[in-house]
């Protein structure tokens, strides 16, 4: 036998004494057939479709957020192959949570499911949404690269001053991999980082006095006071 339900608004009335609706206020007797309607929208199978998304998405948003974070930081978009896993990882959380979503609304929509379930969850709904939102807005600002860049200067400006040619280190320095620290002509010091960028070379130049000038296939763009990022085009 199935639960009864409020027969306007179909509210399941579980453990509820008084003789009034909460969503509705229609007035009923728990119980009273003439009052209450029996019915298979109520089942288990058709309420879990109607909860808002569980652990396992939620921690899939986690980690699409996390992913996000470091391609939108990475100076190029990080490593083309991470930056494209990265990408349809999150589009894959993004599609889930608008299906589940789809098929909670059309079920209250068809009133096959108790009503204001999404109402009543919509915090927990608007999680995934609301974390992509915020990391693409960061992205799109360019505030992500810069938080970066600000936490990793002090190390850059250390390992720069240990430099006097050329000289492979292949480690982390600050928040980016670094593969070689190089002593440009002009006086300025590259940062090349290897695993940053889609089919160019990406480096981060410490030019403290020192304007330079783009020119291809060198392209700078500065980020900082004495700073830029420099773009070598094939």
């Amino acid at each position: 036998m199935q639960p009864l339900h409020c027969r306007k608004c179909r509210y399941l009335p579980d453990g509820l004494t008084t003789g009034t609706c909460p969503e509705c206020a229609t007035t009923f007797t728990p119980g009273d057939p003439d009052t209450t309607a029996e019915s298979w929208y109520a089942s288990p199978r058709i309420r879990r479709w109607m909860n808002p998304p569980g652990l396992p998405l939620l921690l899939m948003t986690a980690i699409a957020v996390i992913g996000g974070i470091k391609m939108l930081s990475a100076p190029g978009g990080g490593h083309i192959l991470l930056w494209i896993a990265a990408a349809l990882f999150a589009l894959f959380v993004a599609a889930a949570w608008m299906l589940r979503f789809a098929i909670a609304v059309l079920l209250q929509w068809s009133r096959r499911g108790p009503s204001g379930c999404i109402r009543r969850c919509w915090k927990r709904w608007a999680i995934t949404p609301a974390l992509f939102a915020f990391v693409l807005a960061l992205g799109a600002t360019d505030v992500l690269h810069r938080v970066r860049f600000e936490l990793s200067r002090p190390h850059l400006i250390a390992a720069a001053g240990t430099v006097s040619s050329q000289r492979n280190v292949n480690r982390t320095i600050g928040l980016y991999h670094i593969g070689t620290i190089e002593q440009l002509p002009d006086g300025s010091t590259a940062f090349w980082l290897p695993r940053y960028g889609f089919i160019e070379a990406i480096s981060l130049i410490h030019a403290p006095g020192i304007t330079p000038a783009s020119q291809f296939p060198h392209f700078y763009e500065p980020i900082a006071p004495d700073w830029y990022i420099l773009t070598e085009q094939f």
